[in-house]
């Protein structure tokens, strides 16, 4: 076991400390690296120099069988293919089994945002006083107008709130921090949770996160999804329009077209000859673009707000 284990250790460390992948990317490869070494070990396998064409044609023919989604079958494509370039740059094995395979095509799919109708009834769903209802009702706001990825509003820390300015700072992919503007709407439903329902719910924690799970400690992803889910079923969405975090960022990033891309446009018109920083400004809108505070001058939000009049009717409100 240890012929196996130990540079799939020596992999997941390579792509932790060389290439910065994030928590989630790392656990995945994790997880897909461990049921590939499972499957190998399962056919007598007992030092990676052995395996085979045969052996990769074989595992990745099994999850076809086990009945997993494409995606799935390509993202662990993806990871054998970089742990058996791994293993022949090391000289643990003679040969990449990867080298002579064609790459994979992907399943492209277009992004599935929620009518306006159902997002209004999704975010007018957690209803009530109850410090869990005005939470609800802060993060899906917020969700909405900032168009945040799930793991950047479980990891919204106070500090990097600013109410005054309707913005948040926020680290996303690669740990790059940028400036997130929202609207007013958001901003009453967080003032409101920041006011009556989190002391309440981080009576007995004391740290900076923003949103909380019911016993005040850190929020999870897979704790964002079950809430969506069951105010989704709640509103009765769940059963026709399946909605996911990510429906409710592409509803705010790209669901209005070339309406959408056309003030993106003129918005990155000002900025196109500037090279972005480390330190970004996300206009939420523009479908995940950012760019540096530098680049439209003191006046970067009355310009942002300019250009996107009526773009999202929450954000005036």
């Amino acid at each position: 076991m240890i012929s196996l284990d130990g540079p799939r250790e020596a992999f997941l460390d390579r792509l932790r400390t060389g290439r910065r992948l994030s928590p989630h990317t790392l656990d995945a490869y994790s997880r897909d690296l461990a049921d590939y070494a499972a499957f190998a070990r399962l056919h007598g396998l007992e030092d990676w120099s052995r395996a085979s064409a045969t052996l990769v044609d074989g595992y990745l023919a099994s999850l076809l069988k086990r009945g997993l989604a494409g995606s799935t079958v390509a993202r662990r494509r993806s990871a054998l293919r970089g742990f058996h370039a791994f293993l022949a740059s090391e000289g643990l094995k003679a040969d990449d089994p990867f080298a002579r395979m064609p790459a994979a095509r992907r399943e492209r799919r277009l992004p599935h945002a929620l009518p306006v109708e159902d997002i209004e009834r999704l975010l007018a769903q957690p209803s009530g006083d109850r410090p869990l209802a005005l939470r609800d009702r802060a993060m899906f706001e917020l969700a909405y107008a900032s168009g945040l990825r799930v793991s950047e509003v479980c990891g919204v820390e106070r500090r990097g709130l600013d109410l005054a300015g309707r913005t948040v700072s926020v680290s996303g992919k690669g740990r790059r921090e940028r400036v997130v503007p929202f609207g007013r709407a958001a901003e009453r439903a967080v003032l409101e949770y920041l006011a009556r329902a989190r002391p309440v719910l981080c009576a007995r924690t004391r740290h900076d996160l923003l949103f909380v799970n019911a016993r005040g400690g850190r929020l999870s992803r897979l704790g964002f999804w079950k809430i969506l889910r069951g105010h989704a079923r709640a509103a009765g969405l769940a059963s026709r329009a399946h909605p996911t975090p990510f429906a409710i960022r592409s509803r705010r990033t790209c669901s209005r077209g070339a309406r959408t891309c056309a003030w993106s446009r003129s918005f990155w018109d000002t900025c196109r000859s500037r090279r972005p920083r480390s330190t970004r400004i996300s206009t939420g809108a523009t479908c995940g673009r950012s760019i540096a505070p530098s680049t439209l001058g003191p006046n970067w939000k009355r310009e942002w707000r300019r250009l996107s009049p009526e773009h999202n009717p929450r954000r005036t409100e």
